[in-house]
């Protein structure tokens, strides 16, 4: 509800959300792509950068695509590769900032993400409890690149 008018706002499609962000998502690969190209002989990590966003990218289209494609397909594999995308950009950060940091407790992390995803998709369906499962993921992930 907006609070100066007393009216309420309208709802957000959540398609055209998905759909901004895919675009968004497109150009920030294209860019990493340019960026490896140019300076994959001079700057280590960019081949990591420029796998996790096309990973990301190509999660986040198949989530788009959930009622063409089957649900294994558009919710099990699209958020398995924006967390595999997210995997290989911390990869590439750390390779970017020259620290040897073995990524076995991120790959066991995938495979858990893959089990619990799948309970939560198949056995027990709960839209709340994958959703945060997703974001505690990525959460972990993201604190990891933090203390980097």
């Amino acid at each position: 509800m907006d609070i100066a008018s007393g009216t309420a706002l309208p709802a957000l499609d959540l398609r055209s959300v998905l759909f901004t962000s895919i675009a968004s998502h497109t150009l920030c690969t294209l860019l990493a792509a340019w960026l490896w190209w140019q300076n994959r002989r001079h700057v280590n990590g960019l081949a990591h950068w420029f796998g996790g966003a096309v990973m990301q990218t190509a999660g986040l289209t198949l989530i788009l695509l959930r009622p063409v494609v089957p649900e294994w397909g558009s919710m099990l594999a699209g958020n398995l590769l924006v967390i595999g995308g997210a995997v290989g950009t911390l990869a590439g950060l750390a390779r970017f900032a020259g620290i040897a940091y073995r990524q076995t407790h991120n790959l066991l992390l995938l495979a858990l993400f893959t089990l619990v995803q799948s309970h939560l998709l198949f056995v027990r369906p709960d839209l709340t409890s994958r959703a945060v499962l997703i974001a505690c993921v990525l959460a972990l992930l993201c604190a990891q690149g933090f203390w980097l």
